[in-house]
């Protein structure tokens, strides 16, 4: 599992789109760098399979509460198939609001509810749950991440970390 920091725009999705055979989990309903790399080095993109958690696979939105259920049967897909050797979910900063909906409307609340402790401690679990269950698949598993920049209270040393908020930012790396 390689996960991959940077800021936005500086060509995340484009790098992890050049693995072997590659299946993206889109979350960031963007891909614009990407088509526009492809087009300006006259390579096609579409032998690149992806799903968008936001679209079911007829085109239809699929409402916020239930995205994180389309991701987890995406991510079985791209498992299961035998084509792709590479699975890229992109990215945890767009998986933040789909997995804050999930954690909230599981416990019986409207979505956009404020987390509690125990929110907190779902949306950790899942995301360790599912690197663990990707570590296990045989591909490679490419996590894209957005940085935040965190200047030290004591050193004043900035450090370039993944920008998920509580603790499973430090966590994940």
């Amino acid at each position: 599992v390689i996960l991959v920091i940077g800021p936005a725009g500086c060509g995340k999705t484009t790098f992890c789109l050049q693995f072997r055979k590659p299946y993206l989990i889109n979350v960031d309903n963007n891909l614009g760098g990407p088509k526009n790399f492809f087009k300006r080095s006259g390579r096609d993109m579409s032998g690149i399979k992806y799903d968008n958690v936001a679209w079911d696979d007829s085109g239809n939105p699929v409402p916020m509460k239930d995205q994180y259920n389309r991701f987890a049967s995406l991510l079985s897909r791209g498992v299961q198939d035998k084509d792709s050797e590479t699975i890229i979910i992109d990215s945890t900063t767009s998986m933040q609001s789909v997995l804050e909906a999930f954690c909230v409307t599981k416990r019986g609340k409207p979505v956009g509810t404020k987390f509690t402790f125990d929110e907190w401690y779902d949306f950790q679990y899942i995301w360790s749950e599912t690197i663990n269950k990707l570590r296990q698949c045989g591909k490679t598993v490419m996590i894209i991440g957005h940085e935040q920049v965190e200047k030290g209270e004591i050193d004043q040393v900035l450090r370039y970390v993944l920008a998920i908020p509580g603790k499973t930012g430090d966590l994940m790396p």
